[in-house]
């Protein structure tokens, strides 16, 4: 009876050992089905329970999301000594050799002061030389607008010629206006090359050769634009454009003492517009004498009539005229213009006058007398 349980035994324990054996095999061995699935897992990235599970934690001690009460991100957090160094890292500044750039240049009112200075010395650098002398009653420069006005100018000679004689002056203007120039220099920049200038209530005077004052040409506004710097430096040039309101010029040409006429030529026009003039040294003498010598252009307008040439602007400008003057005054102009230092005005010249007739007087009277 034992020895029956003893192979009863046996052939169970035989059984089950080749069943474990058959159903491990069992379980190698995949279907194509099953591979083709767990391909398909893979790519997708899908876990199946048994992955799932595997990775879930042990213990509540390896799980340190949100989610485990025990590791809230409510609870105090223990700072260390390392959590400490970083966040003095943090609040300091880092440390850097770069300075920041200050700026040491002058100041807006010290730039405006010497902008201011430089623009009058420019203007009086322009029109003075060894010859002739600028003088202006006041002159201020407006940085910010690049415009220079100059009032009361006058410029006069400083030496006298062969015979000693300088006249007062060789031209005078209420106001000289000069923008666009930078003719402050301002901050160190250089001057530009094209601007405009303006002038009001020009005067240039025509004198004798004793220096006596026997005409004059006015010119109530001119304006040019072009290269003005050097127009001044050179007193001749190529301007861009160049506008003129009422000039006017009369020279007594003819006297009749009879009835007491006297003729003069005028050389005059209300506006004159000249485009790409040129102006040689001699177009101001020239103008003085009611010519316009030295003097071209491209285009011209004389009163809205368009003038082809040079000579149909000088016809188109000349004109003249007859008036009555008093024979008295006439006389005592021509004895004052035989001094040596004749002053004109008209208290000296009816004095001449009455001096004259005196004389004339006491002479008729000596040759009745013999």
């Amino acid at each position: 009876m034992k020895s029956k349980s003893v192979v009863f035994l046996s052939a169970f324990v035989l059984f089950f050992a080749v069943f474990g054996v058959e159903t491990g095999s069992a379980a190698k061995t995949e279907s194509p089905h099953d591979r083709l699935m767990r391909i398909s897992r893979e790519r997708q990235g899908i876990k199946t329970p048994e992955q799932k599970a595997a990775e879930q934690p042990k213990s509540i001690w390896d799980d340190d999301s949100s989610s485990n009460p025990y590791f809230r991100s409510d609870r105090k957090k223990v700072r260390t000594a390392a959590d400490l160094k970083k966040e003095k890292a943090v609040r300091e500044p880092k440390r850097t050799t770069f300075k920041r750039r200050v700026y040491t240049g002058p100041s807006k009112d010290e730039i405006n002061e010497a902008a201011s200075k430089k623009a009058v010395e420019n203007f009086k650098a322009f029109l003075s030389d060894d010859e002739y002398d600028a003088q202006f009653a006041n002159a201020s420069y407006n940085t910010a607008g690049d415009s220079l006005s100059v009032t009361g100018l006058k410029i006069v000679p400083v030496k006298t010629d062969a015979r000693g004689r300088k006249v007062p002056y060789v031209m005078t203007a209420a106001e000289i206006v000069v923008r666009g120039l930078n003719i402050g220099e301002s901050n160190g920049t250089p001057m530009t090359k094209d601007g405009e200038l303006s002038a009001r209530k020009m005067e240039i005077p025509v004198w004798d050769e004793n220096a006596v004052k026997k005409g004059k040409i006015e010119i109530s506004k001119m304006t040019a634009a072009g290269d003005i710097a050097a127009f001044l430096k050179e007193r001749k040039g190529k301007l861009e454009k160049l506008e003129i309101t009422k000039l006017r010029s009369e020279t007594i040409i003819n006297e009749a003492i009879l009835n007491n006429i006297v003729r003069s030529k005028v050389f005059a026009a209300d506006t004159l517009a000249f485009e790409k003039p040129e102006l040689g040294l001699e177009t101001a003498e020239g103008l003085k004498r009611q010519e316009l010598t030295g003097f071209r252009f491209d285009s011209a307008q004389i009163d809205g009539r368009n003038m082809p040439d040079v000579a149909a602007v000088q016809s188109a400008m000349t004109s003249y005229s007859a008036r009555v003057l008093n024979t008295d005054l006439v006389l005592g102009a021509r004895l004052e213009s035989q001094k040596e230092k004749p002053q004109i005005n008209l208290e000296q010249l009816k004095k001449n006058v009455a001096e004259n007739k005196a004389a004339i007087a006491a002479a008729e009277a000596e040759m009745k007398s013999n």
